[in-house]
């Protein structure tokens, strides 16, 4: 599991399977989470960025819209924000510890609030506040 943001094979799915994105940078420093998708090109689609630990969101300097799920420490969907346009904050329910992006339209329709997300590294298993697979 990288410990810098950047590209990764790790795959991010819902409880049912279905695969929510392929592509995942994870970003779990300050400056990381900080910078997250500010300046950027949209993300391809099935791309997505996790920012951990992570309780609230900006997008100041942003040049798209994005697509937001807050999640639990348990990877459990505690509010999805969708078509979030820049220049703005979003402070989520107090549950919220780790926060998934994706360019706006790209998160797949069938998430839905109390989905539960999960994380591949190859084939290990792991939730999306954890540092790394167990």
């Amino acid at each position: 599991m990288p410990q810098s943001a950047g590209q990764s094979d790790t795959v991010l799915v819902s409880q049912s399977g279905d695969t929510i994105a392929t592509t995942v940078e994870i970003a779990n420093s300050w400056w990381q989470r900080f910078k997250g998708l500010q300046f950027r090109k949209p993300l391809p689609d099935g791309h997505a960025i996790l920012l951990r630990p992570c309780s609230s969101i900006h997008t100041f300097w942003m040049r798209f819209s994005i697509d937001v799920v807050f999640l639990s420490e348990e990877g459990r969907i505690v509010e999805i924000r969708k078509g979030v346009r820049p220049w703005r904050i979003v402070l989520p329910k107090p549950e919220s510890f780790v926060v998934l992006e994706m360019t706006a339209g790209a998160l797949p329709a069938f998430l839905s609030n109390d989905d539960v997300i999960r994380c591949f590294d190859g084939n290990l298993h792991w939730s999306p506040s954890e540092s790394s697979p167990h």
